[in-house]
């Protein structure tokens, strides 16, 4: 598991950031997800070696994205990544709205 996620707990919701799903995905989309992504990042596909985040872009690998679905999977860990979850920002997002989004959260819980 990578780091940065795994030491703050506000970030527990990384499993749909790298899945791109949000907390209503079923058990079938999860894994439907995970095997896209799996496929398009064996296939170099541009954009599938990155996925967005509240905090920006990150790599995304194959191990990423089969750990992401082994959280998922989990009911107990899903169950965090649910609680935390705060939906990835785009461009469009925050040209329109203030900045409320994970820099908000991260402000309110003390992480950096």
């Amino acid at each position: 598991m990578i780091p940065e996620f795994s030491s703050r707990a506000a970030l527990a919701a990384w499993p749909f950031w790298v899945l791109e799903l949000t907390p209503t995905a079923s058990l079938n989309e999860v894994n439907r997800a995970a095997r896209d992504l799996t496929g398009k990042l064996a296939l170099k596909m541009a954009g599938a070696d990155e996925c967005l985040t509240p905090n920006g872009i990150i790599p995304r690998d194959e191990f990423l994205v089969r750990e992401a679905q082994a959280v998922l999977i989990t009911p107990e860990r899903r169950l965090l990544a649910e609680f935390w979850y705060i939906p990835p920002s785009t461009d469009e997002q925050e040209t329109s709205k203030p900045a409320t989004g994970a820099s908000q959260w991260c402000a309110y819980f003390g992480v950096a």
